[in-house]
């Protein structure tokens, strides 16, 4: 232990010295002479030659290992943003219910629903794709902190043990058969001067932003997909208990055709007619049982459970579809700050902009203290009292003459990798601004759709129960008053479908909104 702990004090005097001595020379021969040749030579930026020359003239140490980093900084990209929106405001009437709902963050609670809740309580918990989205998050992260430890000084141990000797018949006498041991501490420090280190650490923070902005986009879409398949598994339902309804009433009309063929007071094609409808209803029901349970399966694997696991919890559905809340529609700015998707391709442009200060200072001298403080000895004992110790260190300057193009072409890719983020994002803005608008005007137009069909219904309703009321005295046919009965039954059928379509239209626009994840507190 105290050969070790001596050799550790050994190594620690050494790094000092190396240091304070390194930087010293370093700065001497390469800042003051080798960077303004540079400048020239390669025909930097105005920007990057200004920073040059304020190293260069700046003889502090503190200034020299701050030192200012090479490359543009990265600036927030501007995209056109309208005023306000275009399309109409929605409005459900549904003020006081839907406070909860008005609140972003838990959008869904607006619905008033407990099991859809608990349904998205359950995704946020265990969902595969959030799950996969964290461990991107936490390898993001570790790459940065992998990327910062480049600007630490790196010290490594070895040691090594050989047997040596000579081989009889060689006439070599220099050497000595016996053991030898080696063991030996080695330093390096690579002085970020140009900040190529630390662009690499801006943008591998970027990185990491952008992955937790990739794993709230992800929350955001799970969100809506779980209400999605909810909603869309209730209206399946509604479908079902109708298509059921409907086959009783062409059975009765089958019966009845029957009747009258019997009678003689009914062509055969009628009765033929008949039965094809009520084969043709019989034949949707196992259709939309098989929709409905794989729609269960779908909305289990979100929920990172096996495909049957809900089939006992999703047996009892609401028997109607829940009213939406309103929705507190941010401004078009707002909208930018908020959605996950167009945060996560900002910190991709501030990514690709640090990259291209981390090339651009590839083009400029690394210099680097390095040094070694060891022992070697064929006497087990000199380890001890270190009597065949030494040391080395000194600064080392590495300059890239020719590299036949490599490292400018690396510019240029960067560049355009740069560029290509920064068209990805203006595009995600726009696409923002087109989900929100689009859904404006789906929710307006299905809206005046949907209450025309509750329009129709409500007469549907009011011509079946006259015809039938009419039936029992007497004065219309049975025929008819069942034909009315499955004019409003194919009515309640096609308002089913859009009030879901209205509802999904609702849960979109939450969506576009940015909707389902907490600002103030990071979730």
């Amino acid at each position: 232990m105290k050969t070790v702990l001596r050799m550790f004090y050994f190594a620690l005097m050494f790094l000092v010295v190396a240091v304070m001595g390194g930087v010293m020379v370093a700065t001497v021969l390469a800042l003051l002479l080798l960077p303004i040749l540079y400048v020239g030579w390669f025909g930097v930026s105005a920007k990057d030659a200004v920073c040059t020359r304020r190293v260069a003239f700046l003889a502090s140490l503190v200034s020299l290992l701050s030192a200012c980093a090479v490359g543009p900084d990265h600036q927030t990209p501007v995209v056109a943003t309208p005023a306000q929106w275009h399309g109409p405001q929605p409005a459900t009437g549904q003020q006081a219910a839907a406070a909860p709902g008005s609140d972003l963050r838990q959008w869904w609670k607006g619905f008033n629903d407990p099991l859809l809740n608990r349904l998205v309580d359950m995704a946020l918990e265990s969902s595969p794709d959030l799950l996969v989205a964290e461990a991107r998050l936490k390898a993001a992260r570790a790459q940065t902190v992998a990327t910062a430890a480049d600007r630490m000084p790196q010290l490594d141990a070895q040691g090594a043990y050989q047997r040596i000797g000579t081989i009889p018949s060689s006439a070599n006498n220099l050497i000595q058969p016996g053991n030898l041991t080696f063991g030996s501490f080695i330093m390096s420090w690579e002085l970020d001067f140009f900040g190529g280190v630390r662009r690499r650490m801006e943008a591998a923070e970027a990185d990491a932003n952008a992955q937790q902005e990739y794993r709230r986009d992800t929350q955001v879409s799970l969100t809506a997909e779980v209400a999605r398949q909810y909603l869309g598994l209730i209206a399946l339902q509604q479908q079902m208990e109708t298509a059921r309804r409907r086959q009783d009433t062409v059975r009765e009309q089958l019966r009845l055709a029957d009747g009258l063929f019997e009678a003689g007071m009914a062509a055969v094609t009628e009765v033929q007619t008949q039965r094809a409808t009520v084969a043709s209803i019989e034949a949707s029901l196992p259709a939309l049982d098989e929709r409905i349970k794989n729609q269960r399966h779908a909305l289990a694997i979100l929920l990172g459970s096996n495909p049957t696991d809900l089939e006992q919890r999703l047996a009892h559905l609401p028997a109607e579809l829940p009213q939406p809340p309103n929705v507190p529609l941010d401004l078009p700015a707002d909208v930018i700050r908020r959605r996950p998707d167009i945060r996560q391709a900002e910190f991709n442009v501030a990514s690709e902009s640090a990259s291209i200060g981390a090339a651009v200072a590839e083009l400029f001298p690394k210099i680097t203290l390095s040094g070694v403080a060891a022992i070697q000895t064929q006497d087990v004992t000199n380890l001890i009292n270190m009597t065949n110790g030494f040391y080395g260190f000194g600064p080392r300057v590495s300059i890239p003459i020719f590299q036949a193009g490599r490292l400018l072409a690396n510019l240029e890719n960067q560049e355009a990798q740069h560029r290509e983020a920064l068209i990805t994002y203006q595009k995600t803005v726009l696409t923002a601004f087109r989900e929100v608008e689009d859904q404006l005007v789906s929710i307006n137009d299905e809206t005046q759709r949907r209450q025309s069909l509750e329009l129709a219904l409500s007469n549907a309703r009011i011509a079946e129960q006259s015809s039938m009321s009419m039936y029992g005295e007497g004065e219309a046919e049975l025929q008819a008053a069942l034909q009315n009965r499955r004019n409003q039954q194919d009515i309640q059928d096609d308002l089913t479908q859009s009030r879901l379509t209205w509802v999904t239209h609702y849960v979109a626009l939450y969506k576009a909104l940015g909707g389902g994840w907490d600002m103030n507190g990071g979730g």
